[in-house]
């Protein structure tokens, strides 16, 4: 199993655990930590190694990279996600049966926020391609919203893992502030010749995901589609069923995440104006 951690010392012992009847090594890749995430990794028996944070697709593909030669499969979990006991007995049972053609698993995200289980907003179970055979994978060439890519048939898992976000909402909005640039910065510069999930809307849940984030999102007009999304996840899809931590969520994730990462957009494309020159 791979983690890629940076100052997760209250998580990532739980997420180790969550996995340790089912992988026989685990391999955290940190940038630096400054709380105890190295020596709680090291006491649950990970191997820890240390590098600079590019972004996650350079850090996850360099993890990878390190993992011995006769490992069969890897396992890609963020340091505040965790294996459900259901998920981690049925991914033992189905690499046992897997067949030869089968490179890689889709399983299903749920999402803890603020510690409540978000559950509506289309959110409550969204799929992640998070295990493959080594050699078999890779994460996508982008700066943010990577995901993970297989050669070949990949399955689909019932189980779930979970992503329990217990930073505070100060360390959240500092992530997504950053993140919001590499977003940006994605949109208006795309990395030439790499390596992407393909968008098909009758591909892989992944690829229709791409699909519709390529040919209907960015299609919307810059800026009023912050308040589409806001709508749909929020009023059409029942975000508000889940409370005031629901409400905050889809707020952050609409009106300031996607706002956000449109308003640097535009920043960026704005013609300068003839007092920019003076």
């Amino acid at each position: 199993m791979v983690i890629v951690a940076r100052d997760a010392g209250t998580t990532i012992a739980r997420c180790i655990m969550s996995a340790r009847t089912l992988v026989k090594s685990v391999l955290v890749v940190d940038s630096f930590s400054t709380d105890d995430t190295v020596d709680v990794a090291r006491r649950e028996g990970a191997v820890v190694l240390q590098r600079p944070f590019i972004n996650y697709s350079d850090q996850r593909n360099w993890a990878s990279d390190q993992i011995v030669s006769d490992t069969d499969w890897i396992l890609h979990l963020d340091s505040d996600e965790y294996l459900t006991p259901e998920l981690a007995a049925e991914i033992s049972l189905r690499v046992s049966e897997a067949s030869d053609d089968t490179n890689g698993f889709l399983m299903r995200r749920r999402i803890m926020f603020l510690g409540r289980e978000i559950r509506h907003g289309v959110l409550n179970a969204t799929w992640h391609l998070r295990m493959y055979r080594r050699n078999r994978g890779w994460c996508e060439d982008r700066r943010y919203d990577q995901h993970f890519i297989a050669t070949g048939l990949t399955e689909q898992l019932q189980g779930c893992f979970v992503d329990d976000n217990r930073a505070s909402l100060e360390r959240w909005t500092d992530r997504h502030n950053r993140w919001s640039s590499a977003e940006a910065e994605e949109v208006l510069n795309p990395s030439p010749g790499a390596r992407r999930v393909e968008p098909a809307l009758l591909g892989s849940p992944i690829s229709r995901k791409r699909w519709l984030k390529d040919r209907v999102w960015r299609r919307l007009p810059m800026l009023w589609r912050a308040f589409v999304y806001f709508g749909y996840r929020y009023f059409l899809r029942l975000g508000f069923l889940d409370g005031r931590e629901g409400l905050i969520f889809h707020v952050l994730q609409a009106f300031w995440f996607r706002f956000l990462v449109d308003s640097k957009v535009f920043e960026r494309t704005k013609v300068p104006t003839k007092e920019a020159h003076e």
